[in-house]
Order: C-alpha cells, then structure tokens, then sequence
C-alpha cells in the first residue's frame, strides 16, 4: 500500500470523521494525509487551499486516492499528527 503525505508548513492534513473515496478501477490505491496548522480548514488560506486541492484529486477517479485529514490543535500537536499517518499501513 503506497501511502502519499502532503507535507506544506511543517503540517500534514487529516479530516476527522472524513470518509475515504476510492474508485473501485483502481488497482493500487494512494493514500494521502493533511495535517493542518492551528487555522483548521476553515481558515480561508492556506490549510482550506490545501485541502481543496487534495479534494480535487480525490474527485479525480482516475488517481485512485483516499484522503484523510487531522486538524491541529495547538503547534504541539503537528509531530503527534504526522506521526499517525505515519504509523498507518
């Protein structure tokens, strides 16, 4: 299973409670996560256009992704973040 991160501003983006989307052609999936800075993906910014781009790819059934996103809490919480997509297989 290739897992693919988006790494932008020291953060990784992950949506909790977001559910993956795949395309059932797909015979190898790609696995994105987004770890957003404190802004959350309501910011307007940054993390929202992150995101959207993500989304975007997933909406494209030809790439074959699922996509998860983590909102940060405070800065200590990126690492942690990261961290769990990390140790997903």
């Amino acid at each position: 299973m290739t897992t693919l991160a988006v790494v932008a501003a020291g953060a990784l983006v992950s949506a909790c409670g977001s559910t993956p989307t795949t395309s059932s052609s797909c015979t190898k999936t790609y696995h994105v996560g987004l770890v957003t800075d404190v802004g959350k993906l309501s910011d307007k910014s940054f993390n929202a256009n992150a995101w959207q781009g993500v989304q975007d790819a997933v909406n494209d059934k030809s790439l074959c992704i699922q996509a998860r996103v983590i909102e940060s809490n405070q800065p200590t919480d990126y690492q942690k973040n990261m961290q769990l997509f990390i140790d997903q297989k």
